[in-house]
């Protein structure tokens, strides 16, 4: 965040599931209005915020045409397995449709759910494919059982006492590290 803010500060602003309408596409529903609002939103947020986090689906909705059309950087999620490639194209042809004037957001690619030894047969096909390697992180996301199974709903891998969790938390912590290098923090 800006130093107005103050080091560590992070705001969430969520959204609501009344926008479902507009997402899903009325047809009686002028969206010119909604994207423009948005993008002055972003503007706005990027006087004061050094990283501005959009999550959305992939599919090809309003909000992420418009969440794309406003990115400096889209982080592409990708289990490593048979129709992995065949998503990350869509997605990459959906970005580059997606572009404001001559730049598109830059793809980032991160493998998650990967074994914690090794490389699967599809994220070294990945890897090795021209069009994706130069987008792909070093850092994968590995499979623990800390991610997905926090003592109690709390306690997440910097507290818990869970096996692999210290392994855990340091996976997470490389993958952070490379992200913030890859988008220049």
């Amino acid at each position: 965040m800006k130093q107005a803010h103050g080091p560590g500060k992070l705001d969430v602003v969520p959204s609501t599931l009344d926008l479902m309408y507009i997402a899903l596409g009325q047809a009686n529903t002028k969206v010119d209005p909604i994207e423009e609002r948005f993008e002055k939103f972003i503007d706005e947020a990027r006087k004061s915020y050094d990283v501005i986090f959009i999550d959305c689906h992939p599919a090809g909705s309003l909000f992420t045409k418009t969440s794309l059309t406003n990115s400096d950087f889209v982080l592409i999620p990708v289990m490593p397995q048979k129709y992995s490639v065949r998503g990350i194209g869509l997605m990459f042809a959906f970005i580059k449709a997606k572009k404001k004037g001559t730049a598109s957001p830059q793809p980032i690619i991160l493998f998650n759910s990967t074994a914690r030894v090794g490389t699967s047969s599809e994220e070294a096909a990945i890897r090795a494919d021209p069009t994706y390697a130069a987008s792909c992180m070093t850092s994968t996301l590995k499979w623990f059982k800390a991610f997905s199974e926090p003592e109690g709903g709390k306690n997440f891998v910097w507290y818990s006492g869970k096996p692999y969790s210290t392994q855990a938390y340091l996976n997470l912590s490389s993958v952070a590290r490379e992200f913030r290098t890859r988008i220049g923090l």
